[in-house]
Protein backbone atom coordinates (compact mmCIF):
# COMPACT_ATOMS: atom_id res chain seq x y z
CA UNK A 1 0.00 0.00 0.00
CA UNK A 2 2.85 2.26 1.03
CA UNK A 3 4.60 1.78 -2.66
CA UNK A 4 1.02 2.65 -4.60
CA UNK A 5 1.11 5.29 -2.44
CA UNK A 6 4.57 6.90 -3.53
CA UNK A 7 4.44 5.58 -7.16
CA UNK A 8 1.03 8.06 -7.29
CA UNK A 9 2.96 10.73 -5.38
CA UNK A 10 5.55 10.19 -7.93
CA UNK A 11 3.76 11.11 -10.86
CA UNK A 12 1.16 13.56 -9.23
CA UNK A 13 1.47 17.00 -11.00
CA UNK A 14 1.02 19.17 -8.19
CA UNK A 15 0.88 23.01 -8.52
CA UNK A 16 3.49 25.01 -8.13
CA UNK A 17 3.04 27.75 -5.89
CA UNK A 18 1.88 31.15 -7.75
CA UNK A 19 4.59 34.41 -7.47
CA UNK A 20 1.64 35.98 -5.58
CA UNK A 21 1.57 32.93 -2.97
CA UNK A 22 5.37 33.64 -2.80
CA UNK A 23 6.30 36.88 -2.67
CA UNK A 24 2.83 38.30 -2.28
CA UNK A 25 2.04 40.90 0.86
CA UNK A 26 1.46 39.50 4.18
CA UNK A 27 -0.62 40.78 6.61
CA UNK A 28 0.90 40.98 10.52
CA UNK A 29 0.25 37.39 12.67
CA UNK A 30 -2.00 39.13 15.06
CA UNK A 31 -4.09 40.71 12.41
CA UNK A 32 -5.38 37.82 10.52
CA UNK A 33 -5.44 35.62 13.31
CA UNK A 34 -7.50 37.46 14.85
CA UNK A 35 -10.27 37.71 12.41
CA UNK A 36 -13.70 36.43 13.54
CA UNK A 37 -13.72 33.85 10.83
CA UNK A 38 -11.02 32.01 11.44
CA UNK A 39 -11.06 31.88 15.25
CA UNK A 40 -14.51 30.33 13.69
CA UNK A 41 -13.01 28.00 11.42
CA UNK A 42 -9.98 27.01 13.08
CA UNK A 43 -11.89 26.02 16.59
CA UNK A 44 -14.73 24.12 15.01
CA UNK A 45 -12.59 22.27 12.48
CA UNK A 46 -10.20 21.36 15.50
CA UNK A 47 -12.84 20.30 18.11
CA UNK A 48 -15.23 18.77 16.04
CA UNK A 49 -12.28 16.25 14.79
CA UNK A 50 -11.38 15.81 18.64
CA UNK A 51 -14.93 14.64 19.67
CA UNK A 52 -15.11 12.51 16.82
CA UNK A 53 -11.81 10.72 17.40
CA UNK A 54 -12.68 10.49 21.12
CA UNK A 55 -16.50 8.93 20.98
CA UNK A 56 -15.48 7.16 17.67
CA UNK A 57 -11.95 5.44 19.16
CA UNK A 58 -14.00 4.16 22.81
CA UNK A 59 -17.06 2.83 21.01
CA UNK A 60 -15.69 -0.34 19.86
CA UNK A 61 -14.08 -0.87 23.30
CA UNK A 62 -17.31 -0.15 24.90
CA UNK A 63 -19.30 -2.56 22.64
CA UNK A 64 -15.97 -4.79 23.37
CA UNK A 65 -16.75 -4.71 27.45
CA UNK A 66 -20.38 -5.54 26.50
CA UNK A 67 -19.95 -8.53 25.11
CA UNK A 68 -20.90 -7.26 21.04
CA UNK A 69 -19.94 -9.97 17.97
CA UNK A 70 -16.67 -8.61 16.44
CA UNK A 71 -19.32 -8.42 13.26
CA UNK A 72 -21.73 -6.07 15.23
CA UNK A 73 -18.81 -3.81 16.32
CA UNK A 74 -18.10 -3.75 12.68
CA UNK A 75 -21.08 -2.66 11.32
CA UNK A 76 -21.53 0.20 14.01
CA UNK A 77 -17.98 1.09 12.34
CA UNK A 78 -19.22 1.18 9.15
CA UNK A 79 -22.27 3.04 9.71
CA UNK A 80 -20.00 5.80 11.20
CA UNK A 81 -17.82 5.92 7.94
CA UNK A 82 -21.02 6.37 6.01
CA UNK A 83 -22.40 9.28 8.03
CA UNK A 84 -18.89 10.54 7.78
CA UNK A 85 -18.62 10.97 3.86
CA UNK A 86 -21.65 9.85 2.08
CA UNK A 87 -22.94 13.40 3.42
CA UNK A 88 -20.35 15.29 1.15
CA UNK A 89 -21.85 14.82 -2.29
CA UNK A 90 -25.00 17.43 -0.88
CA UNK A 91 -23.17 19.14 2.19
CA UNK A 92 -21.32 21.83 0.09
CA UNK A 93 -24.49 22.52 -1.68
CA UNK A 94 -26.24 22.81 1.79
CA UNK A 95 -23.08 25.58 3.13
CA UNK A 96 -24.09 27.60 0.00
CA UNK A 97 -27.32 27.78 0.96
CA UNK A 98 -27.73 28.05 4.68
CA UNK A 99 -24.10 29.25 5.67
CA UNK A 100 -20.80 27.51 7.50
CA UNK A 101 -22.15 28.97 10.42
CA UNK A 102 -25.50 27.68 10.45
CA UNK A 103 -23.98 24.48 9.54
CA UNK A 104 -21.66 24.17 12.19
CA UNK A 105 -24.29 24.67 14.45
CA UNK A 106 -26.47 21.65 12.71
CA UNK A 107 -23.17 19.32 13.25
CA UNK A 108 -22.95 20.49 16.87
CA UNK A 109 -27.15 19.70 17.48
CA UNK A 110 -26.16 15.99 15.76
CA UNK A 111 -23.28 15.67 18.30
CA UNK A 112 -25.59 16.22 21.17
CA UNK A 113 -27.98 13.47 20.52
CA UNK A 114 -25.12 11.08 19.55
CA UNK A 115 -24.15 11.97 23.45
CA UNK A 116 -28.01 11.69 24.20
CA UNK A 117 -28.42 8.14 22.64
CA UNK A 118 -25.03 6.68 23.91
CA UNK A 119 -26.72 8.27 27.42
CA UNK A 120 -29.73 6.85 26.97
CA UNK A 121 -29.10 3.29 26.26
CA UNK A 122 -26.55 0.49 25.01
CA UNK A 123 -28.21 -1.51 22.50
CA UNK A 124 -26.72 -2.43 18.90
CA UNK A 125 -29.10 0.25 17.57
CA UNK A 126 -28.10 2.84 20.36
CA UNK A 127 -24.57 2.54 18.97
CA UNK A 128 -24.94 2.19 15.37
CA UNK A 129 -27.16 5.62 15.11
CA UNK A 130 -25.12 7.55 17.80
CA UNK A 131 -21.86 6.57 15.84
CA UNK A 132 -23.61 6.89 12.68
CA UNK A 133 -24.96 10.81 13.71
CA UNK A 134 -21.41 11.22 15.10
CA UNK A 135 -20.21 11.02 11.53
CA UNK A 136 -22.40 13.02 9.47
CA UNK A 137 -21.92 15.85 12.74
CA UNK A 138 -18.34 15.85 11.94
CA UNK A 139 -19.55 15.91 8.07
CA UNK A 140 -21.39 19.15 8.70
CA UNK A 141 -19.22 20.53 10.94
CA UNK A 142 -15.19 20.08 9.65
CA UNK A 143 -16.56 21.10 5.97
CA UNK A 144 -18.09 24.08 6.97
CA UNK A 145 -15.23 25.20 9.34
CA UNK A 146 -12.50 24.28 6.29
CA UNK A 147 -14.84 26.26 3.66
CA UNK A 148 -14.94 29.16 5.93
CA UNK A 149 -11.44 29.38 6.28
CA UNK A 150 -10.54 29.62 2.96
CA UNK A 151 -12.02 33.00 3.07
CA UNK A 152 -9.34 34.36 5.60
CA UNK A 153 -6.44 34.44 4.17
CA UNK A 154 -4.61 36.24 1.15
CA UNK A 155 -2.71 34.24 -1.47
CA UNK A 156 0.63 34.76 0.20
CA UNK A 157 -0.77 33.75 3.82
CA UNK A 158 -2.55 29.98 2.28
CA UNK A 159 0.32 28.16 3.32
CA UNK A 160 0.50 29.17 7.14
CA UNK A 161 -2.94 29.55 7.57
CA UNK A 162 -4.40 25.80 6.08
CA UNK A 163 -0.66 24.49 7.79
CA UNK A 164 -1.45 26.04 10.87
CA UNK A 165 -4.77 24.59 10.78
CA UNK A 166 -4.01 20.83 9.60
CA UNK A 167 -1.27 20.95 12.78
CA UNK A 168 -4.15 21.87 15.31
CA UNK A 169 -6.69 19.33 13.78
CA UNK A 170 -4.78 16.65 13.74
CA UNK A 171 -2.90 17.33 16.87
CA UNK A 172 -6.13 17.68 18.81
CA UNK A 173 -7.60 14.04 16.81
CA UNK A 174 -4.42 12.35 17.96
CA UNK A 175 -5.25 13.60 21.29
CA UNK A 176 -9.26 12.30 21.38
CA UNK A 177 -7.97 9.43 20.12
CA UNK A 178 -5.41 8.94 22.70
CA UNK A 179 -7.40 9.64 25.62
CA UNK A 180 -10.89 7.92 24.62
CA UNK A 181 -8.76 4.37 26.02
CA UNK A 182 -7.26 6.22 28.94
CA UNK A 183 -10.98 7.82 30.67
CA UNK A 184 -13.27 4.54 29.39
CA UNK A 185 -10.75 2.18 31.43
CA UNK A 186 -11.67 4.61 34.55
CA UNK A 187 -15.09 6.23 33.93
CA UNK A 188 -18.89 4.19 32.87
CA UNK A 189 -19.19 5.04 29.03
CA UNK A 190 -22.37 7.55 29.73
CA UNK A 191 -20.27 9.60 31.52
CA UNK A 192 -17.44 9.18 29.66
CA UNK A 193 -19.93 10.73 26.83
CA UNK A 194 -20.64 13.71 29.04
CA UNK A 195 -16.59 14.71 28.76
CA UNK A 196 -17.05 15.17 25.36
CA UNK A 197 -20.20 18.48 26.25
CA UNK A 198 -16.98 21.01 27.23
CA UNK A 199 -15.53 20.73 23.41
CA UNK A 200 -18.84 21.31 22.44
CA UNK A 201 -19.55 24.34 24.07
CA UNK A 202 -16.30 25.48 23.43
CA UNK A 203 -17.52 25.74 19.55
CA UNK A 204 -21.20 26.50 20.64
CA UNK A 205 -19.70 29.58 22.58
CA UNK A 206 -17.69 30.59 19.04
CA UNK A 207 -20.53 30.38 17.09
CA UNK A 208 -22.24 33.10 19.65
CA UNK A 209 -19.55 35.09 19.61
CA UNK A 210 -18.92 34.90 16.37
CA UNK A 211 -22.76 36.18 15.41
CA UNK A 212 -22.06 38.90 18.17
CA UNK A 213 -19.10 40.13 16.05
CA UNK A 214 -21.02 39.97 12.44
CA UNK A 215 -24.03 42.02 14.58
CA UNK A 216 -21.46 44.75 15.81
CA UNK A 217 -19.13 44.97 12.65
CA UNK A 218 -23.25 45.55 10.67
CA UNK A 219 -24.05 47.99 12.90
CA UNK A 220 -20.72 50.48 13.13
CA UNK A 221 -20.95 49.92 8.82
CA UNK A 222 -24.77 50.98 9.28
CA UNK A 223 -24.31 54.13 11.56
CA UNK A 224 -22.01 56.43 9.75
CA UNK A 225 -24.48 56.00 6.59
CA UNK A 226 -27.26 56.89 8.56
CA UNK A 227 -25.00 60.17 9.65
CA UNK A 228 -24.35 60.96 6.22
CA UNK A 229 -28.01 60.69 5.45
CA UNK A 230 -29.27 62.65 8.33
CA UNK A 231 -26.02 65.10 7.06
CA UNK A 232 -27.26 65.99 3.85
Amino acid sequence: MYLLVITVLAFLDLPRPTVEEQHGIRRPLGEFVAQPNLILAVTSASLSYAVMAFIMTATPLAMNHRDYAFSDTALVIQGHVMGMFLPSFFTGSLIQRFGSPRMIATGVVLNLVCIALNFHGESWWHFWTSLMLLGVGWNFMFISATTLLTETYRPAEKALVQGGNDFLVFAMAASGSLLAGVLLSVMDWWIFNLTALPLLGIIVATLIWHRLRQHLVASETIAPAANIKVGS
